[in-house]
């Protein structure tokens, strides 16, 4: 039986910067994800997989000018995350085929109360973990338990949880190689595109230099404005000038306003004959 990490280089390129996994209250997937291919299983026989992670040792790492040093030895008693199984068995023919995979699985950094889901392993901040997986034999018998045939951990995979990126260089490249980053790669360009002294928008550098923009004037403003008497320059008033009821749009003071008969009935126009042709 043989294990092979996929997306070996990957893995080695953030080795070799300190790789770091983000761990959250409600879990985050990693990043790259745990793959592998399997070959030398019986075909025919039940298999299933599981994950676990394991502390490289006691301490706490901070980063500091640019790098992690241990810091301190851990004060909390130390957490061993819980072993993560496959949700089914499967045949070794379908597992030699399809390989091991755990893409769905998160790390977070909540207790044991606030991680119910199966797919959640809680670490510890600022340790080191290293991922082991494992493959077990599963009888038909249901009353005979898996019994585990295998075992390795892949010495590029070990990470420092951390809850946000401390190493600038981790974080650009998971972004420049996570697909589901393109937000991120798309806003880090427009950025780099945009001086940081300059204060012009992209209208104003479409514009000739030393252009500047013509201003409206009030009787440029007044002759796009609706007339007030109707939406069609040629129709008809609303009601009769002779006997307005209200005041009309040009008197803003009383004496301007127009003298009013009581108990008189004003004829108005019908709004709906504004046109010559009705």
């Amino acid at each position: 039986m043989e294990v092979k990490l996929c997306k070996s280089d990957l893995w080695r390129q953030f080795d070799e910067i300190n790789n770091e996994m983000i761990i959250t209250k409600r879990g985050r997937n990693m990043f790259p994800s745990l793959q592998f291919k399997v070959t030398g299983l019986d075909e025919n026989a039940l298999y299933q997989t599981s994950l676990t992670f394991a502390p490289l040792d006691e301490k706490k790492y901070r980063f500091m000018n640019g790098r992690w040093d241990q810091f301190e030895p851990c004060v909390e008693a130390t957490h061993y995350p819980r072993e993560v199984f496959s949700p089914e068995t499967r045949t070794g023919k379908d597992l030699m085929r399809r390989g091991i995979s755990f893409e769905r699985l998160k790390i977070t950094n909540g207790d044991d109360v606030c991680c119910p889901s199966r797919e959640l392993v809680r670490l510890q901040s600022m340790r080191k973990y290293i991922p082991i997986v494992s493959i077990y034999s599963v009888s038909r018998n249901p009353m005979e338990p898996p019994i585990r045939l295998y075992q390795c951990q892949f010495n590029e995979t070990k990470f420092i949880a951390v809850t946000a990126y401390q190493n600038t260089s981790v974080r650009d490249l998971k972004v420049s190689n996570n697909k589901y980053a393109q937000g991120f790669r798309e806003n880090a360009q427009k950025r780099s595109s945009i001086s940081p002294l300059s204060t012009t928008t992209s209208e104003d550098s479409l514009s000739p230099p030393n252009q500047k923009k013509p201003k409206m004037e009030p009787e440029a403003v007044l002759e796009v404005q609706e007339p007030p008497m109707g939406a069609h320059p040629h129709a008809f008033p609303m009601f009769d000038p002779s006997q307005q009821m209200f005041a009309p749009y040009f008197a803003t003071y009383p004496n301007q306003f127009p003298v009013m008969t009581p108990n008189y009935t004003y004829d108005y126009f019908n709004p709906y004959n504004q046109w010559p042709s009705y």
